[in-house]
Formats: structure tokens, sequence, C-alpha cells
């Protein structure tokens, strides 16, 4: 009664030789507002014998009431098996933990002597400090861990203890607030926030806040750091950062998520190479034309139609990034239309597609891979030629490929080769210089920009470096 005192119901766990040895003198003492129920259970010498303790444990306890446990008299294994069935009942049957209690008899003080009581409900606590880590951890949901959080602050504050915590609040806030991003797939916000949230994270104040208020979270600090620093791949803009968020989300088995991002990451790789760049990747107005451009290359392939050579960038779209585009719409599509399709997959089947998309998206930015289109085109004269002068024919030129004007001519020719390429399959357009290598002049690809000057040399030349 000192620890819950309008007790409607008690039960009272007893082998059979304690309850012949006790139980009269117990009811004699027992001062509580009702009548405790015997629960028979064995001794528990063998894991049958603990199951059937704990079944019992269970089977006593109500859906969502208010509970005391007392562990006092709990022989041998028993206060262990009551410890986890509290654990169950809180997280299965909704039951709230009033406080867990024991009464050492040998710790007497006082005269007369008076036993001290327990309670080791905070100890219990750890449990939910546990599910709150594994929420978070597993299923990217920080909404326990600030519960707990804000619990601890409000709870110091409203007692008016002394230098009560600042900090804890906020730092649940922001990790609740991060995981919401992640969840809903805002990766501009996620991006942002991570690094914010791994920086306060490292405070010092923080720690010895939660050293003192939250020791459960103390130790957590620094594998959460480690883990919001995975989420911190780059700015808001780095469209590399956003493909490795979406390869995070497949991993964490986040799938809806991880093709949703998959997808605009093609559409922002293709607004890139329409010359659109910085925060203006994600101005509707420009990303609308693209994205329903894409939309009509889709269509083409599926209807095994050439594809279009207008708008120029079209033409330098990485092959690699457009089977992927081809590939993706319809996997989209089934999951976030839930399956409403006569035609819609299985779980199993889409999880397998999505993993296998994954397996195969061509890097953002990767030189061997750039270097390898690279096609030479000669205009190079022996004796000097007039304004109207044709070019040499144009050589054969892959969908995405650099080339590189090369050739002993005048500037002019020059200019017009440049002017003929722009109608071109080229992705970009460098022109040779024999002192430096090849300078970029105009770009549709996000691995190449003007002005960038790369090593490389007409064929039976040597480097620049050599």
């Amino acid at each position: 009664s000192k620890f819950l005192p309008e007790i409607r119901s008690a039960s009272v766990f007893v082998t059979e030789a304690s309850r012949q040895k006790h139980w009269p003198t117990m009811l004699n003492q027992w001062q509580g507002s009702c009548t405790p129920d015997p629960v028979p259970i064995p001794k528990g010498g063998s894991p049958d014998e603990l199951w059937e303790i704990f079944d019992k444990v269970v089977k006593a306890v109500p859906n969502d009431c208010r509970v005391v446990f007392d562990i006092t008299h709990a022989f041998r294994s028993i206060p262990l098996i009551s410890v986890l069935a509290v654990a169950y009942l809180w997280s299965v049957r909704g039951i709230q933990l009033h406080c867990l209690v024991y009464g050492a008899y040998e710790a007497k003080t006082g005269d007369p002597p008076v036993a001290p009581v327990f309670d080791l409900t905070a100890m219990v606590n750890l449990l939910e400090w546990l599910a709150a880590v594994e929420r978070f951890r597993h299923h990217l949901d920080g909404e326990p861990l600030y519960r707990l959080l804000e619990n601890i602050q409000s709870r110091a504050h409203r007692n008016t203890q002394e230098n009560p915590p600042t900090r804890l609040k906020r730092i649940g806030g922001m990790i609740s607030q991060l995981t919401d991003a992640l969840l809903l797939g805002r990766a501009r916000e996620v991006l942002k926030e991570a690094p914010s949230l791994a920086e306060k994270l490292k405070d010092d104040q923080l720690r010895e806040e939660a050293d003192r208020w939250a020791k459960p979270f103390s130790p957590l600090l620094q594998p959460l750091g480690r883990l919001i620093d995975e989420l911190a791949f780059g700015a808001e803009t780095d469209l590399e950062a956003h493909r490795r968020l979406a390869e995070f989300y497949c991993k964490r088995r986040l799938y809806p998520q991880a093709i949703t991002l998959l997808r605009e990451w093609i559409v922002s790789r293709a607004c890139q190479l329409a010359g659109i760049e910085g925060s203006n990747l994600f101005d509707r107005n420009q990303r609308v034309p693209v994205e329903k451009k894409l939309g009509q290359l889709h269509d083409c392939w599926k209807k095994c139609q050439a594809l279009p050579d207008d708008p120029p960038w079209v033409a330098s779209l990485p092959k690699d990034l457009l089977d992927l585009w081809n590939r993706v719409p319809d996997i989209r599509n089934d999951i976030d239309h839930a399956g409403m399709s006569k035609e819609a997959k299985s779980a199993a089947s889409l999880i397998k597609l999505v993993n296998e998309l994954f397996q195969n998206i061509p890097p953002a930015n990767k030189s061997e891979e750039s270097m390898s289109n690279v096609v030479f085109y000669s205009i190079g004269v022996e004796q000097p030629i007039g304004a109207d002068a044709p070019l040499p024919p144009l050589p054969d030129i892959p969908r995405g490929a650099l080339v590189v004007i090369e050739g002993r001519a005048p500037i002019w020719l020059y200019g017009r080769a440049w002017h003929i390429l722009h109608g071109s399959p080229a992705g970009a357009i460098a022109v040779f210089d024999p002192r430096l290598g090849a300078v970029v002049v105009a770009s549709h690809r996000p691995d190449f920009y003007e002005g960038q000057v790369l090593d490389l040399q007409p064929p039976d030349k040597p480097s620049a470096g050599a």
C-alpha cells in the first residue's frame, strides 16, 4: 500500500512448500485493501519449470494496468524471471510499471530496526532505453529516444531540482526530427541536419548532463554519433550524397524510400546534363521539363523507337544511366501505388528487383569511366585554307562521348568544328593544346566542366607529362 495506495488486486507467486510454511503468516500481516490471491508456481529447477513461472506471471497481470512488482522473497533465478516478465508485459501488454521493489531485510537500521525497501525501477528502465536504441538503429525511429529524454528533463524542472538539464530534450528533438526526415524520404533535410546533429552529440556539456541525469544515454552518445556520421554524406546539392543516401536506405531495407530517391537522383543527374546546377536542381519549373523528357525516353525504349536528339543534353546521357532509368519507373510505380494492380509483383520479387538495381548504379563521377569514351576529331591542315573550306567528316561518336578537336588549323576552323559538334551525340567537347592537353570548352556531363584540363593526347602522340 505504500507504493500504490489504491491496489485493486494482488497476486502472490508461491511454491507449494512456501505456501504451507508462510501463507497464513503473510495473510495476517497483509495491510492492503484487497485479499491477495495465491498463484502456484514450481521451484524453477528446469527450463520447462522456468517457462511455467514466466507463463504464470504473464497470465496474472491484466492488460493496460499499473503494476508494483515485489521480488523481496523471490528465490534463486525467480527475480531474473520476474524482471524479464516485467519487460515482456511492458512491451506487449502496455502495462505501466509503477515500481519494482526489494526489501533488504538484513539492512535494518534505526531503533526500532526498520528494513529499507529499495526501488529498482530505474534498472528495469534500462530495457526501455534498449528498446529505444534498437528502434533508432534498426528502424530509424528516434521518437522513443526523444520521449525518454524529454521526460527526464521535464521531470527535473517540475521537481525544481538543482541545475536541471537543458540539453537533453533538445538533442532528443533533433534525433526525432532527423529520423522523421529519413522515414519520409526528405533527402535534402537529412543531408542538412545530419552534420549538425553529429556535432551536437560530441558536446561536452551534453555528456555531463547525460552522466548526471540520463546515465543509460551517456554510453550511447558515441555509437549514436557514428551512426549519424554515416548520414553526413555531403551537401544537399551533392548528387553523390543523394546516391549514397539511397544506398543507405536499401541496406536498411527501407525500399520505398530507396527506389523513390534513386528515381529522383537520376532526374537530378539529367538536370545537371541540361546545365541545371546548385539549388536550381530543386526548382520545379526547371526540373519538370527534364522529367517529362526522361518519360518520353522511357516510352521510346518500351516501344523500341530511336531516341530523340533534342534537346542536346539527351545525347550526352550515359548509357548505363539511361539503362537504369528504363528499369526504375515500373518498379517504383508498383511500390508507390501499394500494389493496386492486377499485375502487381509480390513483395519478395520487388525486394529482389530493388537490390539488383542498387548493384548496378553507375558512379556519379569516376575518372576511369569518363576517359573510356573519348573520340579525337582531327581538323589539321598542311596548307593555308580559306573560310569556305569544308570540315573533315565527323568520326563515329557514341552517345555522350567526349570529343577532342585536334590538329594544326586556324582558329575559325576550330569554331566551325565546335559548332557542328553541338548537333552531334557528343556529351562534352574539348580542344587539344600540345602544351597542356585537352581543355574542355563545352559539356553536358557532370563529370566534365568548362575549363577543365585533361591529360589526353591524340593517338600515336606521347602524353604531355612524358
